[in-house]
């Protein structure tokens, strides 16, 4: 037996559920008219539920709190030196780069 839209908004005020749940619930053999078939409905939504979500309500709903970082605190950004914008390498890798090309240069270097 269908119910009207008004009808189920009836019975969701009632109830305290969406009209979209009692929607679902009359599809699945749920009389609204009926208490029992309702509690029953009711009893097994309540047993459907997670422990997460039953420690959530027991607590209220409280939205979490902001993650908070224990790391240590950033230093504002300042520009370096005279504040002209330059790509900085590192020594190491200067180094590299100069014994790469004395290599090269000595192998294309005839020494007669």
């Amino acid at each position: 037996m269908p119910y009207s839209r008004a009808e189920l908004a009836e019975h969701s005020r009632k109830i305290g559920r969406g009209w979209r749940t009692l929607q679902r619930w009359v599809a699945r053999g749920c009389d609204l008219r009926n208490p029992e078939s309702v509690q029953k409905f009711l009893a097994e939504a309540e047993r459907r539920k997670t422990n997460v979500r039953r420690h959530q309500e027991a607590r209220g709903n409280q939205p979490k709190a902001p993650a908070v970082s224990i790391g240590k605190p950033q230093r504002p950004l300042e520009p370096n030196g005279n504040g002209e914008c330059r790509r900085q390498v590192d020594v190491a890798q200067e180094l590299r780069c100069d014994a790469w090309k004395n290599r090269r240069n000595a192998a294309t270097h005839d020494c007669s």
